[in-house]
């Protein structure tokens, strides 16, 4: 029996036209380099990525490149759609970076995030819950978990994988996720049925090196790629990809940048490769929707364009008007919280377009997965068949 070794190595020289060069590079993988200096990765699948939002595309809940302040010293503020932020103390602006004008060296995202401490010196920890039926698929499985990232200065991250255990019901995560963010140096003490997977051993990191519980990253201010291979246990509800600061942040001058996310099925080391960005938009949609436009913030006072639109049924101070919304997607449950944005006037009220003036009560009712009634009560002076609007936000997340 005869055996081809390679040595491992950086990438050869671009061979002559009508030839290719296969070798193996740095981090193990077998490659081959073409005239044009294009490298493949031999064997390599496009394996489903089972992180939402992976290219962090959407932050539906604000202006996606203006920063905006989430807070939750216990549980987890939604930021970027379904990226969540516990943070130790107040608080972390969230922004979307646009590189479409100009492109940052090692990145393939048009889009990353942007994770900036504020208020106080102090930890956070940045994650995202895989929905149960997700989770569940991967039982008993090993799976690969990448992040690509950078950060304002050198700072050591974490990296890990977390599970809401079997004692727990599907999909819900206490609202006691961390309960001690720890000292620098400690990881978090987690909330009740939250627990870290050890990174499987034997399995060398992808530019980490394994530390308790997790896995420490050396993070600069250039973009490079860090993941690490987990076993599931055989019986987890909910899988969470997680990255957390090792140490304090300062306050308004450090900042950890996401990119290219994933979470595979397998231990090889993965190229970003995300869905349709239609498929992306609608798989968030699942946990949070909205009548603005994806990249508008919701606001009272923003005017008509997406408002849901009805008409005054019977005239007078009359309640429980209905008008109907159907969401853009199925949602994943019947939304947990509705938010309603008059879109005329500072207050949450249905507007009567025609008249000028504001109902005086607005609700959902018989809330579903595929939408809701809005009922509203009018004021004296309404009479049948005039406009009425309303904006509207549902949140069902994890």
């Amino acid at each position: 029996m005869s055996y081809l070794t390679f040595n491992n190595g950086a990438a050869p020289a671009t061979p002559a036209a009508g030839k290719c060069t296969l070798f193996v590079a740095t981090d193990g993988r077998i490659a081959k380099i073409d005239e044009k200096g294009s490298i493949s990765y031999l064997g390599e699948q496009d394996l489903n990525n089972y992180l939402h939002n992976s290219g962090f595309w959407f932050a539906q809940r604000q202006t996606p490149g203006t920063p905006a302040a989430y807070s939750s010293t216990a549980g987890r503020a939604i930021s970027g759609d379904r990226w969540g932020i516990t943070n130790e103390n107040a608080s972390v602006n969230y922004s979307r970076t646009d590189t479409g004008t100009t492109p940052e060296t090692g990145l393939q995202s048009k889009y990353y995030g942007n994770f900036n401490k504020i208020t106080s010196t102090g930890k956070f920890m940045v994650t995202q819950v895989v929905e149960a039926r997700d989770s569940q698929s991967l039982r008993g499985r090993t799976v690969r978990v990448q992040f690509w990232m950078k950060a304002s200065s050198s700072k050591t991250i974490r990296l890990g994988l977390i599970q809401l255990a079997n004692a727990a019901a599907d999909d819900t995560v206490p609202a006691t996720f961390i309960s001690a963010h720890g000292a620098g140096g400690t990881d978090p003490t987690l909330g009740t049925n939250v627990a870290y997977i050890a990174p499987k051993s034997g399995v060398t990191p992808d530019n980490c090196t394994v530390s308790g519980n997790a896995c420490n990253c050396s993070v600069t201010t250039s973009w490079q790629r860090f993941g690490a291979v987990f076993d599931v246990p055989s019986n987890v509800r909910n899988l969470i990809p997680a990255v957390w600061t090792d140490g304090q942040f300062t306050a308004t001058t450090d900042t950890l940048s996401l990119a290219q996310a994933s979470l595979t099925d397998g231990y090889e080391i993965q190229d970003w490769s995300p869905c349709d960005i239609s498929e992306e938009l609608r798989n968030c949609q699942r946990y949070y929707c909205k009548s603005f436009d994806t990249d508008t913030a919701p606001a009272q006072n923003a005017g008509l364009a997406g408002a849901v639109r009805g008409y005054v049924s019977v005239a007078g101070a009359t309640a429980n008007q209905p008008i109907g919304v159907r969401f853009p997607v199925q949602m994943r449950a019947a939304p947990a919280t509705f938010v309603f944005y008059n879109p005329s006037a500072a207050n949450a009220f249905v507007r009567n377009t025609t008249a000028g003036t504001d109902a005086t009560a607005t609700a959902s009712s018989t809330p579903a997965g595929s939408g809701t009634d809005i009922f509203f009560t009018g004021i004296a002076a309404w009479t049948v068949a005039q406009a009425v609007a309303v904006h509207f936000s549902a949140d069902a997340e994890i």
